[in-house]
């Protein structure tokens, strides 16, 4: 989190059990940082894991930047 410009998350134990607050950036979403080495599209692993609908819909996005009133069957 702290490479993302967020704080560090709080770790307790309460009641014999952990607690971990992850907290957000509360309203400055400018304190939010991307990293450096992200690159356009999807991780190998989050691809690996689309269906056909979400691979067909991917590709018509990077065209034409839209979904909507499109389905597989009508191209």
């Amino acid at each position: 989190m702290l490479n993302h410009g967020l704080d560090e998350p709080l770790i307790t134990i309460a009641d014999n059990e952990v607690v971990v607050v992850l907290r957000g950036p509360g309203e400055d979403m400018n304190r939010i940082r991307i990293p450096e080495n992200i690159t356009a599209g999807l991780s190998p692993s989050v691809v690996a894991k689309l269906n056909e609908r979400q691979i067909l819909s991917r590709s018509r996005l990077s065209h034409d930047s839209t979904v909507s009133d499109w389905s597989p069957k009508a191209s």
